[in-house]
């Protein structure tokens, strides 16, 4: 009789503790799949209030590309292309934007070694001088070839009169407003190498902005125009052209 009571006891001990932990891994489980739903809902919330562009990803995981617009490279040449007087040196010099043949007479004068009117320096502006005009593009490359505006020591590496008149203001600058950071310089003479090469220039600056890579005549023109060059490349690169430069001249002024 007792072997038979401790055998009932077994038996139904044993589907009770079955019943109890199948129970236990259930709630378990729940609570498990209850923390991943919350966590991820925060985790998707978090990714698009902080990373606007995973915002834009669809459920194939691929980013939506944004609605590509038109360039009109006619209004791109109405930004490039400077207007006025130059507000620093342009009274003193009397020179202006809208007369690029008379102004370029002017400041090409100012070259300091070929120059009419020589501007003098000391050792230390000369340095300054070398500094700016040995880096690539701050020269007249489109019509010369030449890609800096003077060599390592000083000396000129072009004879024409667009070389000249880039050496010319950059010594000016240096002497007479030595206040100006080299960067603004060189933002200078990109806005009067845009007058004196208007297609190239302008060509240059759409192929590099929609590239998002600039060379120095483009990215310190942008600087010069108060344009931000990461605004201009988000801007260009989903735009196609719809008109052409071929009415606009490849260069003004005597090479």
């Amino acid at each position: 009789m007792a072997g038979a009571k401790s055998k009932k006891t077994i038996d139904v001990s044993i589907p009770i503790r079955k019943e109890t932990a199948t129970i236990g891994l259930l709630s378990i489980m729940l609570i498990l799949l209850m923390f991943n739903q919350v966590t991820i809902n925060n985790l998707n919330t978090g990714l698009t209030t902080k990373s606007p562009g995973l915002a834009n990803l669809q459920a194939t995981g691929q980013a939506t590309a944004p609605a590509s617009g038109t360039l009109d490279l006619a209004s791109v040449a109405e930004r490039v292309i400077p207007k006025g007087v130059p507000e620093i040196y342009g009274p003193e010099l009397d020179v202006t934007f809208d007369d690029p043949i008379k102004s370029l007479s002017i400041i090409s004068a100012l070259d300091p070694t070929l120059g009419a009117n020589p501007i003098e320096m000391n050792e230390e502006q000369k340095e300054r001088y070398i500094k700016i005009l040995t880096v690539p593009t701050m020269t007249c490359e489109f019509c010369c070839g030449a890609k800096t505006a003077v060599f390592p020591n000083g000396d000129p590496a072009c004879g024409c009169e667009h070389s000249y008149a880039i050496r010319g203001l950059t010594a000016y600058l240096i002497v007479n407003h030595p206040d100006m950071k080299d960067e603004q310089i060189m933002g200078e003479i990109s806005r009067w190498k845009v007058l004196f090469f208007p297609k190239q220039m302008t060509q240059r600056y759409v192929q590099e902005a929609q590239a998002g890579k600039f060379t120095a005549d483009i990215a310190f023109l942008m600087l010069a125009n108060g344009d931000d060059p990461r605004e201009i490349a988000a801007e260009f690169q989903t735009s196609g052209a719809t008109s052409t430069l071929d009415g606009m001249p490849d260069m003004v002024g005597g090479c």
